[in-house]
């Protein structure tokens, strides 16, 4: 877009810009760091946090055996692999106590490395104009701020996914053995932190550039092609035996998410949309559709079989589609790419209609106003959050039933 070549053409504006934004979304998610995870779906940053704990107290020499009794008999049975709750694990080891923080300073990391990856995705789809635009979305949607401190795997899972999705990209530009191992790594991991949740996108992504480049015959033909798919589900294929032949919970999941009598009826289609709309609002959602309509050529490949992925990930889940909002995470930096599309035409009018400099004022207020109005609502939710008693308040049921493995605590969540 000639219209922003200053950004594009200025090196040390662009990384100062890009450095600022990183700073200011990692700035936004650091009150209240260590405070107790009861501000969005406590049930599942519970049993995270439970989790931790009992595999804290376990490596530990110094826990009385008391209290790793209790930890255990509080353990949940999880259908992800535990990697975020080993994680912090071993920083409450090192630290010495359970800090929660230590949660928050991983998932925060890996939304604020998936960011990363959007800008790099979104330079090579679109332009580094509209790539600044997908991460100023992403970076401040509100939504995203909450998610991106919550005691789940969700941002590990969606920085993988955003970096399959480059790696997949970048080997199909020049395919190569090196770039298909690591694109295929990636998604392997991707696929592996949540299992069930974004496979589709990614072969369906990889799929598309595969038979766009080499049709299907040569598709076929090519070994790196079987070799993707093979690696990257691997992993998450032996969890997930592991796992229902360990305890059966995962073939639970498994067979209740997928509830296909819903598809007939109002409360998924209203659930379904419902979520999208708390989680971006009307103006972005609407916005964000149209700007995957404008994506031309490549980028409208790769958007689209991104789309194909996200509403088959919705049926098969028909179960959490209308209810739960964390499961369209994938949705954010789809939208977020859309609006970035979006910008490269709007500004060209723009431009043309009363000028460059008009052009850039806009833009740069549209943008600035975004972050500091959606920084403000986090600020306002933190306000409203915390800080709780929680921690001495169980402290203290704790001491009455002198810490009994089998009592039950009722509270609003």
């Amino acid at each position: 877009m000639s219209t922003m070549g200053f950004f594009t053409e200025n090196v040390f504006l662009r990384r100062t810009l890009l450095m600022l934004l990183f700073l200011a979304g990692l700035l936004i998610r650091l009150p209240h760091l260590n405070e107790t995870p009861r501000n969005y779906w406590t049930m599942k940053q519970y049993r995270s946090a439970l989790l931790a704990r009992a595999l804290f107290f376990n490596a530990s020499t110094d826990v009385p055996a008391w209290r790793k009794e209790a930890a255990n008999a509080a353990r949940m049975s999880y259908s992800e692999p535990p990697l975020l709750e080993m994680l912090a694990a071993k920083g409450y080891g090192l630290l010495g106590s359970e800090q929660f923080w230590c949660f928050r300073i991983l998932t925060i990391g890996a939304w604020l490395l998936g960011g990363w990856f959007l800008w790099l995705l979104g330079r090579r789809l679109l332009t580094d104009v509209a790539a600044l635009v997908s991460v100023v979305v992403y970076l401040f949607l509100s939504f995203g701020v909450i998610v991106s401190r919550s005691f789940q795997c969700d941002a590990l899972m969606l920085c993988a996914l955003i970096g399959s999705i480059l790696g997949i990209v970048h080997y199909f530009e020049r395919p190569g053995v090196v770039r298909c191992l690591l694109c295929t790594l990636v998604s392997a991991l991707a696929i592996f932190i949540k299992p069930g949740s974004n496979q589709f996108t990614i072969f369906l992504v990889y799929g598309f550039l595969a038979l766009k480049q080499q049709g299907v015959g040569g598709a076929l033909k090519d070994g790196k092609n079987w070799l993707f798919a093979f690696v990257a589900l691997l992993p998450a294929v032996a969890y997930t035996l592991w796992n229902i032949m360990a305890n059966g919970y995962l073939m639970f999941c498994l067979n209740s998410n997928f509830v296909p009598q819903w598809f007939f009826s109002i409360y998924f289609w209203r659930g379904w949309l419902a979520q999208l709309l708390s989680i971006l609002g009307l103006l972005l959602l609407v916005l964000g559709m149209l700007g995957l309509f404008v994506a031309k050529g490549l980028p409208r490949h790769v958007l689209w079989a991104w789309i194909g992925g996200y509403v088959l990930q919705c049926f098969l889940t028909s179960l959490t589609t209308p209810s739960h909002d964390y499961w369209h995470l994938q949705f954010v930096p789809l939208i977020a790419l859309g609006l970035g599309a979006l910008s490269l035409p709007i500004g060209s009018f723009m431009a043309r209609r009363w000028g460059p400099v008009m052009c850039r004022t806009v833009f740069g207020v549209l943008l600035l106003s975004y972050a500091i109005f959606n920084m403000g609502k986090a600020l306002r939710w933190y306000a409203a959050t915390g800080p709780s008693d929680y921690v001495r308040i169980s402290r203290e049921i704790g001491s009455v039933v002198n810490h009994s493995t089998k009592t039950i605590c009722f509270d609003y969540d």
